[in-house]
């Protein structure tokens, strides 16, 4: 099987929207920044990197890759499986996740963006049901790291 890093760089040169899903601190950025992106600045293809959405501009790159990336389409699963955290989500972070939408919406370019969930179920839920980027309603595939 082809290396995780040349089947997510076949997907952007395709135009497919990328979620990569995994836990808080497991090399995602790493993979990222020293895998994925210098295979694209070997084929010279013209990208963006931006490590979280506040840093985000929409520049006219072809690929985007995101980091720090929330979304908000497993909200009830999570406050469903997470009762003890009440709520699960403030309104503050919800809004900044709205701001965030708004600007990632800019974007009509190919992007892969980062998504952190820590469980299982939580990631599998992703993977099974997240079929559009709630910002702009384009296909994507998430991909569990």
């Amino acid at each position: 099987m082809k290396k995780l890093e040349n089947i997510i760089v076949k997907k952007l040169l395709n135009n497919k929207n990328i979620i990569l899903v995994w836990e808080t601190n497991k090399w995602k950025s790493y993979f990222i920044e020293n895998k994925v992106l210098p295979i694209l600045k070997e084929k010279n293809i013209n990208f963006s990197y931006f490590e979280d959405c506040e840093r985000l501009v929409n520049n006219s790159s072809n690929i985007y890759l995101i980091d720090e990336v929330e979304v908000l389409f497993d909200k009830d699963f999570l406050e469903k499986n997470h009762p003890e955290e009440n709520p699960y989500y403030t309104n503050k972070y919800i809004k900044k996740v709205r701001n965030w939408h708004t600007k990632l919406a800019q974007i009509n370019s190919t992007m892969i963006c980062i998504v952190t969930r820590n469980k299982q179920n939580e990631r599998t839920y992703l993977v099974n049901n997240y079929k559009f980027l709630e910002w702009n309603k384009e296909p994507v595939e998430v991909i569990e790291f």
